[in-house]
């Protein structure tokens, strides 16, 4: 029986996204891997996080003795303790984030949440191009196999990095189940507390340069729907000029509701999904997203960029645009507004696709890689 070590430690501080990865495929592998033992290593924690998997015989939980400010350093370098100091012997050890420990038998698995500091370093703070390059490079020099998130951030990282091909898995993520087009009694109140009233376009996540959220305003501007909001449901990051002067002058007009970061499981973020005249992904790089996936599985109609790994991720199932030319995602979004024939035939293929991404094929997949790695 192979002995299984997953970092969690992103599950219980890290990145949204990130988070909710861990946390689901924790669970998920307990469960389909009746074979394996499964040991779950995290910095210190009290108590076992929510929505893990519970200790039994085969899933144990091993905090770290040693306070990560201290450790995270010498396993950059390279240095000792071991993981196994912690967990006891493994065969292999998943690093679900940046995480990356010294091992001392373990064969080594990491995660490639996506590629931005290698594909649009122009986008990104200096800082955090530097920092997030050092941990990449420190993954493919010292890891025996990747999982990518998609077959677009696959493609980049073994051009970047030629010597792992042939050792990169592709795994998509899941998505939750707790998204419906079924409307709920409470919706409209949410949305009037958050300011917003249908018809409205939404965006989930990081309002920034990177997600190109200009372009969105731009082709709001170029409609020029006076009922039609843009409702931005996420939190104002970088600093991108051109952005903050479409907020500055937009914000005040009410066409544009900026509600700040959501809860991902929450029910106001579900409710925005549900009431959406169509959700608009416009951004120019995408290792994987989920918030396509997530409307259309509350039955809304999907407008994404042809950029990264996006048309990967929504198949047919959205009408994609130019993520450069906003008169493109205006005369789109138009006829996703105006068309009923366009309108059900998304929403019906959206609810198909959507319906495809669950996390019991992730940890499937992921199985089958953790097998490859040690045979």
């Amino acid at each position: 029986m192979p002995t299984i070590g997953l970092g969690i430690s992103a599950g219980l501080h890290g990145q949204r996204a990130i988070r909710r990865y861990a946390v689901s495929l924790s669970r998920e592998l307990a469960r389909l891997a009746p074979e394996s033992e499964l040991r779950l290593f995290a910095w210190r924690f009290r108590s076992v996080p929510e929505g893990f998997p519970r200790p039994s015989e085969r899933v144990h939980y091993c905090p770290a003795r040693v306070p990560g400010r201290f450790l995270a350093p010498l396993w950059d370098r390279g240095w000792p303790p071991p993981v196994e100091t912690f967990t006891g012997p493994l065969d292999l050890f998943h690093s679900t984030d940046n995480e990356i420990p010294t091992v001392r038998r373990a064969r080594r698995v990491f995660t490639l949440h996506g590629l931005a500091p290698y594909m649009r370093a122009d986008l990104l703070p200096a800082d955090e191009v530097r920092a997030g390059r050092a941990g990449i490079d420190r993954a493919a020099a010292r890891c025996d196999a990747f999982l990518a998130v998609s077959e677009d951030t696959r493609r980049w990282f073994e051009e970047v990095f030629p010597h792992t091909a042939g050792r990169v898995f592709v795994t998509p993520l899941g998505l939750d189940p707790g998204f419906s087009p079924s409307p709920d009694e409470r919706d409209g109140q949410v949305l009037r507390s958050l300011g917003v009233r249908p018809p409205y376009l939404l965006f989930v996540g990081a309002v920034s340069q990177l997600k190109n959220v200009s372009c969105l305003l731009r082709a709001h501007r170029i409609m020029n729907r006076k009922d039609l909001q843009v409702v931005l449901a996420g939190g104002v990051t970088g600093a991108d000029p051109e952005l903050q002067t479409l907020l500055r002058s937009s914000l005040p007009t009410g066409q544009v509701v900026l509600t700040g970061w959501m809860d991902p499981d929450g029910e106001p973020l579900r409710a925005l999904y549900r009431g959406a005249a169509a959700y608009v992904h416009p951004s120019l790089v995408e290792g994987w997203t989920s918030p396509p996936l997530e409307a259309m599985a509350s039955g809304t109609p999907v407008v994404a960029s042809r950029a990264s790994s996006i048309p990967e991720t929504v198949g047919d199932a959205a009408r994609l645009f130019d993520p450069l030319e906003p008169e493109e995602l205006a005369e789109v979004l138009s006829a996703v507004l105006d068309q009923q024939d366009v309108r059900q035939n998304l929403i019906r293929q959206g609810l198909e696709r959507a319906a495809r991404f669950t996390w019991e094929r992730n940890a499937r997949l992921t199985l089958d890689a953790y097998r490859e790695v040690l045979k």
